[in-house]
């Protein structure tokens, strides 16, 4: 009866211990994931007031949890700006690679000085103004991130300056809670 019991703890042991490994490698062999489009829609709705709606979004999670591509279109709550905006996640366990993306970006209009330190591992603004529309690019990157934002808004009561601030302040915050937030597959 020992014998037995002996028997049946080792054999349970052993199938508790490749079932361990085998979950163990199957999680450490998923790829890295980004958040949703709506899911990153809601949590910059939560942090800049206004009205954030999904226009597209690509691809659809069955295809992949690392890459999605998101177009809004957005409406600031004071109605003053009105833009659309676009958004590349992509996320990837090689922070080289991630530097390499931010720096191959290339910028329209204006190149502006990087992000101070410590928020990124790499950084690079770009603006362009175009009648009236100003169009503030982000390329940025984290220690598992990449994300490229274009805000595009333009605001016909509104001084180009504050344009032009709106513009930089969407594109950040966008890119801010892309590269934060926990992705929920």
């Amino acid at each position: 009866m020992r014998r037995r019991l002996a028997l049946i703890a080792a054999v349970s042991g052993l199938a508790l211990a490749v079932a361990g490994v085998g979950i163990w490698q199957w999680v450490a062999g998923r790829d890295p994931a980004v958040p949703t489009c709506d899911q990153l829609a809601v949590a910059v709705r939560l942090s800049m007031d206004g009205m954030w709606t999904v226009r597209r979004s690509e691809p659809v999670r069955a295809v992949s949890d690392s890459t999605v591509s998101c177009w809004f279109s957005v409406v600031s709550a004071d109605r003053r700006f009105a833009g659309d905006v676009t958004v590349l996640l992509v996320a990837d366990t090689n922070v080289d690679e991630l530097r390499r993306e931010v720096h191959d970006g290339p910028c329209d209009g204006e190149r502006l000085a990087d992000l101070p330190g410590g928020r990124y591992v790499a950084s690079k603004q770009c603006l362009e103004m175009v009648n009236g529309q100003a169009r503030s690019g982000l390329f940025a990157a984290t220690s598992g991130r990449f994300a490229h934002v274009v805000a595009a808004f333009s605001g016909p009561s509104a001084a180009p300056s504050d344009v032009v601030d709106y513009a930089r302040r969407v594109a950040l915050e966008t890119a801010d809670r892309g590269l934060g937030l926990p992705a929920r597959t």
